[in-house]
């Protein structure tokens, strides 16, 4: 593709039709279709483990918006909020929600965002900003516990917003499954929490006077160990950005939303693939997958259907990793066909995939069609499909 080709592609970017908007559209019209794309992707293609993190995140706008947002103690001060629900082990990604001035209730998004996690009985870490005594109380209802921060205008009881302790010291109230509990370091930490006690415990932080670990409240431990999540995803973003200068908040919105996909993508690969890439070496491999020549247009493939040529006929180089779905529980997908060539050699031959790894030098002439790698009939067929480290 020319550059000129290319500037002209994205200045013509849109994902709807701007006739069809109306006095009663959504503010987030233009970028809806891109959303309702990702999100059940988002949702449907992994399952997190227990323990869920919700916090913030800002996509970079100075531009006019009425829905921008402005934030003096974070890094990035204008931009557009984006609420997610991340895993708070490796920042998965499991849903998110554009803010855009509807005037909801923050319990509403709360409860918008946690909705596929229903009955589920996740842990989820939040911090002083979502927290609250009747907000806990309601996901509970939902099997959903929590632990954060707490602010002090959030229901804390009477009897702990005077309390006054030492360097050290705790207090604590509980109302059923509801704990409120308050330790002291430098300056009073108040925490909420439906998963712990007030037990305490050895961190791993010394103090530099004693030289001694510093004993905190469990949740308080936890809160600081599964608190990562969104942190994550803006580490890992931030650094590989694929966000292009526009004048367009809907353009910035998409490459964000793209930038959040390949960051599962990433994930789910190194969860389905004992040998561990780093997320530069993906999106190279990303890059070099989506300017390759074998991937082919909807149309194209119908033309040369019709009419095929010996280069269409030939089969595809193998990829150098592992296809996610090469463990999928569906065999049917699975079938072997024989390697087309061209030139003067009528049966060509390549190395199978599971011979390789044993440095086994063992040539096939069948290739997997969905996987497209080469493989022996037989016991290397049902490996690869079958065992994780085969």
């Amino acid at each position: 593709m020319s550059r000129n080709r290319f500037r002209q592609i994205s200045s013509s970017l849109h994902f709807t039709n701007n006739d069809n908007i109306t006095n009663n559209s959504d503010r987030l019209f233009k970028i809806l279709p891109i959303i309702n794309y990702f999100k059940p992707k988002f949702l449907n293609i992994y399952k997190p483990e227990q323990q869920l993190s919700l916090d913030e995140s800002i996509i970079p706008w100075r531009g006019r918006l009425c829905f921008k947002v402005y934030n003096s103690s974070k890094i990035i001060k204008y931009g557009i909020l984006v609420r997610m629900v991340c895993e708070a082990t490796s920042g998965y990604i499991c849903n998110l929600e554009i803010y855009c001035a509807k005037g909801l209730k923050l319990r509403d998004t709360i409860l918008n965002l946690m909705t596929p996690y229903f009955d589920l009985w996740h842990h989820l870490y939040m911090d002083n900003y979502y927290n609250s005594v009747e907000n806990s109380q309601i996901l509970l209802k939902h099997k959903i516990r929590i632990c954060g921060t707490i602010r002090i205008n959030r229901d804390v009881p009477v009897c702990l917003k005077t309390v006054q302790l030492k360097k050290g010291k705790t207090v604590y109230r509980r109302k059923k499954d509801v704990l409120v509990q308050i330790w002291r370091s430098k300056n009073d930490v108040r925490i909420i929490s439906t998963i712990h006690s007030a037990e305490m415990k050895e961190s791993r932080n010394i103090d530099r006077t004693t030289k001694e670990k510093i004993i905190k409240p469990v949740g308080i431990i936890d809160y600081n160990k599964y608190m990562k999540g969104v942190d994550r995803v803006d580490q890992y973003i931030s650094c590989f950005r694929i966000a292009r200068k526009t004048k367009k908040w809907t353009n910035r919105v998409f490459f964000y939303l793209l930038n959040c996909a390949i960051f599962n993508a990433y994930r789910v690969y190194n969860n389905l693939n004992t040998k561990k890439m780093r997320y530069k070496k993906f999106l190279h491999a990303i890059a070099r997958m989506w300017i390759t020549d074998d991937i082919q247009d909807v149309d194209d493939d119908e033309e040369n259907e019709e009419n095929p040529g010996p280069s269409e006929l030939r089969t595809r180089r193998a990829p150098k990793l592992d296809p996610p779905t090469r463990l999928s529980q569906d065999m049917k997908q699975h079938i072997l066909e024989k390697i087309i060539g061209t030139g003067k050699i009528r049966h060509p031959q390549r190395r199978c995939r599971v011979c390789a790894k044993h440095n086994k030098r063992s040539t096939t002439i069948y290739i997997c069609k969905h996987c497209n790698v080469p493989l022996h009939r037989g016991k290397c067929f049902t490996k690869y499909h079958t065992l994780k480290h085969y």
